[in-house]
């Protein structure tokens, strides 16, 4: 899909916040569909970014993945019960100080979705063909922590999915679609 050499995660550095998010996965017209959220311009992190659920890792999640399916209860209002464990990603650091673990998740039917108006915008469903069109992605170079790294874009109707997500998403193709 992308160059041999991408490059998925930034140099470790120190301070890092373990998090997690679920890649919510589900199957619509014989096609499967990626959940992605656009976050609200009242949370704390990535305000107005496009990103899949998730979070910093709280002292009452007994796992990352519990991470991930309790941040997405609280943004989309899914519950765990719905979701079926799928595969674990590598982890990636962000330029906001996070280690994130991705966790693939299967929804068992089309989501009811409720989302948290505190925390997200609007919700944003793709197909995952989309991602594999090498005609929706475009690399910039972006420098963080002193070193210049390639950062994936996607373009959806009038968004933009980029970054960490961005990131995330090419690491799916290449370790599970």
């Amino acid at each position: 899909m992308q160059e041999k050499e991408f490059d998925y995660n930034f140099e470790s550095v120190d301070g890092l916040k373990p998090a997690a998010v679920l890649i919510p996965i589900f199957e619509k017209d014989g096609e499967l569909h990626l959940v992605l959220t656009k976050r609200s311009q009242t949370v704390q992190h990535h305000k107005g970014q496009i990103c899949f659920p998730g979070g910093r890792m709280d002292d009452v999640d007994q796992s990352l993945w519990h991470t991930a399916l309790r941040e997405t209860e609280e943004e989309l209002g899914i519950q765990a019960a719905h979701i079926y464990y799928i595969h674990e990603l590598p982890k990636l650091n962000t330029p906001s100080m996070f280690e994130v673990t991705p966790f693939i998740g299967f929804l068992h039917h089309h989501p009811n979705f409720a989302p948290n108006p505190h925390e997200i915008d609007s919700i944003i469903v793709v197909p995952l063909t989309h991602f594999k069109n090498q005609n929706n992605l475009r690399i910039e170079h972006r420098e963080y922590f002193g070193k210049t790294y390639p950062v994936p874009f996607f373009n959806y109707g009038s968004y933009e999915i980029w970054g960490a997500t961005g990131r995330i998403i090419l690491n799916l193709l290449d370790h599970w679609a």
